[in-house]
């Protein structure tokens, strides 16, 4: 059960001001029948706090607001709260700047609560003869006597002169309020009403649309009572579980009414019965009235009975102000771009996603409700998954256990809820909203209620993350096994180069069809190329590796997409994604940059033994070679002196010349004379005389 001191605080927070610590402990020991602030300038936004206090105070007494600079605007909340007290007597408005305007709400008081004796104006603007009036009515309650229903609850028919013992509120379906039946998930939006009956009692609960024009056809609307047992009773109920269910109308045409019995309910001190009048379909707008009365079974025969000896009932709207507050409706689809599936499938990161903040740490209840009645979408299971942000602000991309702070199953339902609390902070959580398969398309809204105020948007794909897709094969050259279980066979695996232009977030995304074991591995390249990180997958299908913040090398890393076992053949893709602008080289094999790397040493020895003597040679004389050198060094040689000097090889033995072309005799036309001599290169940049050889140990 909900303390005072605990509905003090909560109030306190919601209305943005600090607790009084001297009337906190006041109400945790206890002392709640005389409630003293006189002279603390509590101010407006203190006030409220105060009043809620003292309205689900059943058994407080006086009232003491002396010396608080209020106004006739905190005078007319006083009274508000006061003219319903079942056991307030006495209240003290003395030494405050009150007016003339205050008089008649004060009076109003006077007279529509009869356990009211005391009313202090002393020292007030309000005029003598006004303060007079206000006696005389004070004196007339103070010669009746309190009301008989003392303890117990007082009328709160909003209209005088009707049957004490009938409760009536006005409403409206308005925009968004006009949430429909249970059926729909929008129901949550309609407004919502408390109730407390002062004894056990059967009552009688009816909506009536009301202010229909001559030719306006009334609404199908109906109403459903429940009961409720947490602690937030000031807000509306946002579950509806079966058990909490008492009762739901019949839907009729501009009227429905329900008849149920119901429990004594103190307020202050029990938990209220909600009522929730709304119509059978969303977006339905009109006026209505609630109303509560109780049936006997004997009334039929004229009985009379005394209104002290009924029962009364307390029935109220929730107040906005304390009430969830709700983000405006988000609307999406899933369509050919975001339509990614569940976290079994890597292409959950193309779902929409959307950024959840606030300034304060806050509960949350969140609602996702598919759209349209399109049957495939109907079909569709859908769920929701509720993920840590950073402070970047940006997609997620990895989905791990310690990521994932809520989540709901996958089921083919209307909609799915989740509540969570989320903290303060720019970080905040992101949700991602999909359907347990990819390529399951339809359309959703996003409802969001919360405690406190909630930012919500949504994050676009390509904004943050820079995605690199390479799609390949394992074939009978590549299949060289992962590093751990193939010790020389591994580097024919295909590879691919990854250079940073700055420290960089990266995920790297193995995905294959096969359910034969993969692996990944970042390596450096060092001559050994050293391991720096690997993840594998026994069951195959996906793996992930995450390398957060990893630093800009001097030289290209290496991302190795491998199968645990040689010998397998099958395709692959491989996802990367980076926060900062990268680059990947397109497949080669591991085995052809170690032969890369070989040639690049031997062509830095060859420079470093003969770079002077070449530099020395004569720049217009052709070389030939020295006679007792071995053929491979003279093409070193050639091959340096052009990388050097710049100068091509020419060979006097097959000069650029008619005379070493050969031509067909039988077929030889010297009307056609040479036009010209090209070098392969000027042809194609990367041409080559022979193709390189596969070259296996």
């Amino acid at each position: 059960m909900t303390s005072l001191g605990d509905l003090y605080s909560f109030y306190c927070k919601r209305c943005g001001v600090k607790p009084n610590s001297g009337f906190l402990s006041q109400l945790r020991l206890g002392d709640v029948r005389r409630f003293d602030f006189s002279v603390n300038y509590v101010g407006p936004k203190g006030l409220e706090p105060v009043l809620e206090v003292a309205r689900n105070n059943g058994v407080l007494e006086e009232l003491d607001l002396s010396g608080n600079l209020m106004d006739g605007d905190c005078a007319a909340r006083v009274v508000e709260m006061a003219v319903r007290h079942p056991s307030l007597k006495k209240i003290n408005l003395a030494k405050n700047p009150l007016h003339a305007s205050s008089f008649k709400p004060l009076m109003y008081l006077v007279a529509n609560n009869k356990n009211i004796a005391s009313l202090n104006t002393d020292q007030t603007e309000i005029p003598e003869h006004l303060q007079n009036r206000i006696l005389s009515a004070l004196s007339v309650n103070d010669l009746n006597g309190p009301d008989t229903t003392k303890g117990k609850h007082r009328i709160t028919s909003h209209v005088t002169g009707v049957d004490p013992r009938v409760a009536t509120v006005h409403g409206s379906w308005k925009g968004e309020t006009a949430g429909g039946c249970l059926h729909f998930a929008s129901w949550r939006n309609n407004r919502q009403l408390l109730l407390w009956p002062s004894r056990p009692c059967t009552a009688q609960i009816t909506v009536k649309q009301i202010g229909l024009s001559e030719n306006e056809t009334p609404h199908c609307i109906g109403i459903a009572v429940a009961k409720r047992n947490d602690q937030n009773c000031h807000q509306s109920m946002l579950e509806l579980h079966p058990t909490d269910l008492i009762a739901e109308s019949q839907f009729e045409n501009g009227k429905a009414s329900v008849t149920i019995p119901l429990y004594s309910k103190l307020k202050g001190t029990d938990f209220p019965y909600t009522i929730i009048p709304m119509t059978f379909r969303p977006g339905k707008e009109g006026k209505y009235t609630v109303s509560v009365k109780e049936i006997r079974s004997d009334e039929s025969y004229g009985v009379v009975y005394d209104d002290a000896k009924s029962t009364h009932f307390i029935l109220e709207a929730i107040k906005p102000d304390l009430d969830w507050c709700i983000v405006p409706v988000q609307k999406g689809e899933w369509d050919d771009g975001s339509a990614g599936g569940n976290a079994d499938y890597s292409s959950w990161r193309d779902n929409p996603q959307y950024l959840l903040t606030s300034a304060v740490a806050t509960k949350v209840f969140l609602v996702v409700t598919k759209v349209g009645d399109d049957p495939a979408s109907d079909s569709a299971e859908i769920g929701l998954y509720i993920l840590i942000g950073d402070r970047e602000q940006r997609r997620q991309v990895v989905m791990t256990k310690d990521k994932v702070i809520a989540s709901t199953p996958f089921r083919t339902v209307p909609s799915v809820n989740i509540t969570f609390e989320l903290p303060k902070g720019d970080g905040g959580y992101v949700l991602v909203v999909a359907c347990s398969k990819p390529r399951v398309y339809g359309r959703y809204k996003i409802c969001l209620y919360s405690e406190a105020p909630v930012t919500m948007r949504q994050l676009p794909r390509g904004e943050h993350w820079t995605e690199i897709l390479r799609t390949s094969s394992w074939t009978e050259s590549t299949n060289g096994g992962s590093r751990d279980t193939n010790k020389s066979s591994w580097i024919h695996n295909p590879s691919y180069s990854l250079k940073l232009t700055a420290e960089t977030d990266v995920l790297a995304v193995l995905q294959t069809p096969s359910a034969h074991p993969i692996s990944l591995s970042l390596l450096d390249s060092t001559p050994g190329f050293r391991n720096i990180s690997t993840v594998n997958n026994v069951k195959g299908g996906e793996c992930s590796l995450w390398l957060p913040r990893l630093e800009q090398a001097a030289k290209a890393y290496y991302l190795l997409p491998a199968t645990v076992e040689a010998g397998v053949h099958c395709g692959y893709e491989l996802h990367i994604y980076c926060n900062r602008e990268c680059e990947v080289s397109y497949e080669r094999s591991l085995a052809e940059r170690i032969e890369e790397m070989e040639m690049e040493k031997c062509k830095e020895e060859n420079k470093a033994v003969g770079r002077e003597r070449l530099l020395s040679f004569p720049k217009d004389e052709v070389f030939k070679g020295d006679g007792g050198m071995e053929a491979v060094a003279v093409r070193d040689e050639i091959v340096e002196r052009y990388l050097v000097q710049g100068v091509c090889h020419v060979d006097k033995e097959f000069p650029p010349s008619e005379a070493s072309i050969w031509c067909d005799p039988t077929v030889l036309n010297r009307s056609l004379p040479l036009s010209g001599w090209r070098r392969p290169r000027d042809y194609a940049l990367d041409a080559t005389l022979f193709k390189p050889q596969k070259k296996f140990r």
